[in-house]
């Protein structure tokens, strides 16, 4: 058996590519071309700082992260990440609820059955635009993922 040099680095460094960073949330946000999207965006941006109490961060090039925790990954590697996550995508606003909710997509329909248009594949919510869901059962939401993230015991291998 041959060893590779770049799967047995893997195997002893793991390393996040997406971390917090000094980059400009403004920056971001001005980006984005169409003016709608730029709009919510930034009416995302301001409920989930509000929701969460957390300054919100740069984490990579295209995640605006509230606040942080570690993780253990499939390896058993702690990982660091943010408990929920705003990416501004060219079709979806798309947030990540990423600590403690692996049966979030079973407690949406239980929970805010009016909740409008979206999708939700693994901890990832996406909408086309933000008039597709009731803005007052999106904010109950993300309080209730936030509160969950702060309680919850830090997940175990992703």
């Amino acid at each position: 058996m041959r060893l590779d040099l770049k799967s047995v680095l893997r195997e002893i460094i793991v390393v996040n590519k997406t971390i917090p960073n000094q980059r400009s949330i403004q920056a971001y946000i001005n980006r984005i071309a169409d003016s709608e999207r730029r709009e919510e965006a930034a009416r995302l941006l301001e409920l989930i700082s509000r929701i969460s109490g957390e300054k919100p961060v740069m984490w990579g090039t295209s995640i605006i992260g509230f606040g942080e925790y570690t993780y253990y990954n499939s390896k058993k590697k702690p990982l660091t990440w943010c408990p929920i996550g705003l990416s501004c995508r060219q079709k979806t606003q798309t947030i990540y609820f990423t600590r403690g909710l692996p049966d979030m997509e079973c407690t949406i329909p239980t929970n805010w059955p009016n909740l409008g248009k979206y999708k939700f594949g693994k901890s990832c919510f996406h909408m086309r635009q933000l008039s597709d869901v009731r803005l007052d059962d999106l904010a109950s939401m993300i309080g209730f993922a936030w509160r969950e993230s702060q309680t919850s015991p830090n997940p175990i291998y992703y």
